[in-house]
Protein backbone atom coordinates (compact mmCIF):
# COMPACT_ATOMS: atom_id res chain seq x y z
CA UNK A 1 0.00 0.00 0.00
CA UNK A 2 1.14 3.43 -0.91
CA UNK A 3 1.10 6.54 1.88
CA UNK A 4 -0.34 9.67 0.96
CA UNK A 5 3.19 11.15 0.85
CA UNK A 6 4.53 8.53 -1.61
CA UNK A 7 6.50 11.20 -3.90
CA UNK A 8 4.49 13.79 -2.18
CA UNK A 9 7.15 14.25 0.89
CA UNK A 10 7.73 18.05 0.58
CA UNK A 11 3.66 18.73 0.51
CA UNK A 12 3.95 16.80 3.55
CA UNK A 13 6.83 18.68 5.04
CA UNK A 14 8.34 15.40 5.58
CA UNK A 15 12.25 15.13 6.60
CA UNK A 16 15.61 13.11 5.93
CA UNK A 17 14.41 9.94 7.05
CA UNK A 18 17.90 7.66 6.48
CA UNK A 19 19.46 8.06 10.19
CA UNK A 20 16.25 6.44 11.62
CA UNK A 21 16.25 4.06 8.42
CA UNK A 22 19.76 3.36 9.37
CA UNK A 23 18.83 3.38 12.69
CA UNK A 24 16.61 0.60 13.07
CA UNK A 25 19.18 -1.66 10.79
CA UNK A 26 21.56 -1.77 13.38
CA UNK A 27 19.49 -1.87 16.19
CA UNK A 28 17.75 -4.91 13.90
CA UNK A 29 21.34 -6.55 13.45
CA UNK A 30 21.84 -7.36 16.96
CA UNK A 31 17.90 -8.44 18.01
CA UNK A 32 18.44 -12.01 17.80
CA UNK A 33 21.70 -11.89 19.70
CA UNK A 34 19.86 -9.32 22.31
CA UNK A 35 16.92 -12.26 23.03
CA UNK A 36 20.09 -14.60 24.30
CA UNK A 37 21.01 -13.10 28.03
CA UNK A 38 24.40 -14.45 27.82
CA UNK A 39 25.36 -12.03 25.16
CA UNK A 40 26.05 -8.33 25.22
CA UNK A 41 24.03 -6.81 21.70
CA UNK A 42 27.23 -4.14 21.96
CA UNK A 43 26.46 -1.70 18.69
CA UNK A 44 29.86 -1.97 17.69
CA UNK A 45 30.16 -1.75 14.46
CA UNK A 46 27.66 1.18 13.96
CA UNK A 47 29.80 2.71 16.53
CA UNK A 48 32.81 1.95 14.76
CA UNK A 49 31.73 3.31 11.68
CA UNK A 50 30.44 6.69 13.73
CA UNK A 51 34.26 7.18 15.49
CA UNK A 52 36.11 6.13 12.02
CA UNK A 53 34.27 9.03 10.50
CA UNK A 54 35.29 11.43 13.14
CA UNK A 55 38.75 10.28 13.35
CA UNK A 56 38.90 10.30 9.68
CA UNK A 57 38.01 13.76 9.33
CA UNK A 58 41.56 14.78 11.13
CA UNK A 59 43.54 11.93 9.99
CA UNK A 60 44.99 9.93 6.53
CA UNK A 61 44.46 6.93 5.39
CA UNK A 62 48.00 5.10 6.79
CA UNK A 63 46.89 7.61 10.32
CA UNK A 64 43.32 5.87 10.36
CA UNK A 65 44.64 2.28 10.19
CA UNK A 66 47.00 2.76 13.09
CA UNK A 67 44.45 4.46 15.26
CA UNK A 68 41.91 1.96 14.15
CA UNK A 69 43.94 -0.83 15.90
CA UNK A 70 42.93 -0.85 19.69
CA UNK A 71 39.66 -1.56 18.03
CA UNK A 72 40.13 -4.14 15.31
CA UNK A 73 42.90 -6.43 15.80
CA UNK A 74 42.65 -8.08 12.15
CA UNK A 75 44.07 -6.61 9.50
CA UNK A 76 42.39 -7.06 6.55
CA UNK A 77 39.09 -5.81 8.49
CA UNK A 78 40.86 -2.60 9.35
CA UNK A 79 41.44 -2.17 5.78
CA UNK A 80 38.18 -2.57 4.70
CA UNK A 81 36.98 -0.33 7.22
CA UNK A 82 39.44 2.21 6.19
CA UNK A 83 38.18 2.11 2.59
CA UNK A 84 34.89 2.32 3.87
CA UNK A 85 35.09 5.82 5.65
CA UNK A 86 37.83 7.17 2.47
CA UNK A 87 36.23 6.04 0.08
CA UNK A 88 35.60 8.90 -2.80
CA UNK A 89 38.69 10.81 -1.59
CA UNK A 90 40.97 11.14 -4.47
CA UNK A 91 43.94 12.04 -2.13
CA UNK A 92 44.08 9.41 0.95
CA UNK A 93 47.08 11.14 2.55
CA UNK A 94 44.41 14.21 3.09
CA UNK A 95 42.44 13.88 6.02
CA UNK A 96 38.47 13.79 5.30
CA UNK A 97 36.04 11.02 4.37
CA UNK A 98 32.53 9.66 3.92
CA UNK A 99 30.89 10.94 7.17
CA UNK A 100 27.78 9.53 5.99
CA UNK A 101 28.49 6.45 7.89
CA UNK A 102 27.56 8.74 10.87
CA UNK A 103 24.12 8.05 10.54
CA UNK A 104 23.53 4.51 12.38
CA UNK A 105 24.78 4.95 15.29
CA UNK A 106 22.96 8.46 15.45
CA UNK A 107 19.57 6.97 14.40
CA UNK A 108 20.01 3.79 16.61
CA UNK A 109 20.58 6.38 19.39
CA UNK A 110 17.50 8.03 18.26
CA UNK A 111 15.35 4.94 18.22
CA UNK A 112 16.06 3.83 21.55
CA UNK A 113 15.72 6.97 23.73
CA UNK A 114 12.52 7.29 22.31
CA UNK A 115 11.50 3.59 22.16
CA UNK A 116 8.70 3.56 24.46
CA UNK A 117 7.24 6.48 22.67
CA UNK A 118 6.94 5.25 19.26
CA UNK A 119 4.38 3.10 17.49
CA UNK A 120 6.80 1.04 15.51
CA UNK A 121 4.00 -0.47 13.16
CA UNK A 122 3.34 2.93 12.02
CA UNK A 123 7.11 3.75 12.10
CA UNK A 124 7.32 1.30 9.55
CA UNK A 125 4.82 2.65 7.16
CA UNK A 126 6.60 4.42 5.12
CA UNK A 127 9.86 6.23 5.12
CA UNK A 128 9.28 8.36 7.80
CA UNK A 129 11.53 9.97 10.96
CA UNK A 130 10.24 10.11 14.25
CA UNK A 131 9.27 13.87 14.27
CA UNK A 132 7.31 13.61 10.97
CA UNK A 133 5.41 9.96 12.91
CA UNK A 134 4.20 12.43 15.62
CA UNK A 135 3.16 14.50 12.77
CA UNK A 136 1.46 12.24 10.89
CA UNK A 137 0.07 10.72 13.49
CA UNK A 138 -1.85 13.75 14.17
CA UNK A 139 -2.88 14.06 10.97
CA UNK A 140 -3.75 10.57 11.16
CA UNK A 141 -3.08 9.70 7.35
CA UNK A 142 -1.08 6.50 8.62
CA UNK A 143 -2.76 3.84 6.83
CA UNK A 144 -1.43 0.44 8.16
CA UNK A 145 -3.99 -1.60 6.01
CA UNK A 146 -2.46 -4.65 3.98
CA UNK A 147 0.49 -3.80 5.11
CA UNK A 148 3.45 -6.70 5.59
CA UNK A 149 5.88 -5.89 8.88
CA UNK A 150 9.21 -7.44 10.23
CA UNK A 151 8.52 -10.81 12.00
CA UNK A 152 9.98 -9.22 15.19
CA UNK A 153 6.88 -6.88 15.60
CA UNK A 154 4.50 -9.95 15.77
CA UNK A 155 5.27 -9.58 19.59
CA UNK A 156 5.67 -5.78 20.19
CA UNK A 157 6.01 -6.44 23.89
CA UNK A 158 8.90 -8.73 23.44
CA UNK A 159 10.04 -6.67 21.30
CA UNK A 160 9.73 -3.55 23.50
CA UNK A 161 11.54 -5.34 26.09
CA UNK A 162 14.52 -6.35 23.60
CA UNK A 163 15.16 -2.83 23.18
CA UNK A 164 15.07 -1.73 26.20
CA UNK A 165 17.92 -4.55 27.29
CA UNK A 166 20.09 -2.88 23.80
CA UNK A 167 19.64 0.19 25.34
CA UNK A 168 20.87 -0.41 28.54
CA UNK A 169 23.79 -2.82 27.29
CA UNK A 170 25.07 0.30 25.64
CA UNK A 171 24.48 3.26 27.72
CA UNK A 172 21.87 4.79 26.21
CA UNK A 173 18.77 6.48 28.53
CA UNK A 174 15.93 8.52 27.59
CA UNK A 175 17.73 11.93 29.04
CA UNK A 176 21.01 11.87 27.65
CA UNK A 177 21.72 13.08 23.78
CA UNK A 178 24.39 11.56 21.96
CA UNK A 179 25.53 13.24 18.85
CA UNK A 180 22.64 14.65 17.04
CA UNK A 181 22.07 16.05 13.85
CA UNK A 182 21.63 19.36 15.35
CA UNK A 183 24.98 19.45 16.63
CA UNK A 184 26.79 18.50 13.55
CA UNK A 185 28.85 21.18 12.60
CA UNK A 186 30.54 20.99 16.07
CA UNK A 187 31.68 17.32 14.74
CA UNK A 188 31.25 15.98 18.51
CA UNK A 189 32.60 12.32 18.25
CA UNK A 190 32.10 9.08 21.16
CA UNK A 191 34.13 6.22 21.99
CA UNK A 192 32.80 2.87 21.07
CA UNK A 193 31.80 2.39 24.43
CA UNK A 194 29.27 5.41 23.63
CA UNK A 195 30.40 7.29 26.95
CA UNK A 196 31.20 10.61 25.72
CA UNK A 197 27.82 11.80 25.86
CA UNK A 198 25.99 15.77 26.11
CA UNK A 199 23.35 15.80 28.54
CA UNK A 200 20.31 17.84 28.68
CA UNK A 201 20.53 20.99 30.82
Amino acid sequence: MKQPWYKQRKKFGLQAYIEVEEGLAAVNTVFEMAKDNTQKPYLFNAALHYYSSCRASELSFQELYEDLEKFISDKERRWRECVRIKRGLEDTKEAGGMFKDQVYLIGAVEVLKNRRKIDFHRLYSGKICIKDLQKLEKQQVIEKRDLKFPYFLEDIELYLNILERIAKVNGICSYCLLYTSDAADDLLCVDLGGRRIIKKK
